[in-house]
């Protein structure tokens, strides 16, 4: 019987995950089944998202303040 180590989970910084999708151009489509049109239009839709809704640096979007949530 095969034994496998339990994977350790390491939750990524959401600044690092963010400026990872800023670093994929949107002149190049990172997957086989998306069309340029489609991943160039997915790209712009998903920067202008962030930059609408934001998300803090450090936490994410756990932060409603960063988030455009109004109390």
């Amino acid at each position: 019987m095969l034994t496998f180590a339990k994977p350790k989970l390491i939750p990524a910084e959401p600044k690092l995950w963010h400026q990872g999708f800023l670093d994929l151009r949107p002149s190049v489509v990172p997957c086989p089944s998306f069309t340029l049109e489609f991943w160039g239009s997915a790209h712009e839709a998903y920067v202008e998202f962030l930059d609408l809704l934001g998300v803090h640096p450090d936490v994410g979007t756990i932060r409603p303040d960063f988030r455009g949530v109004i109390k």
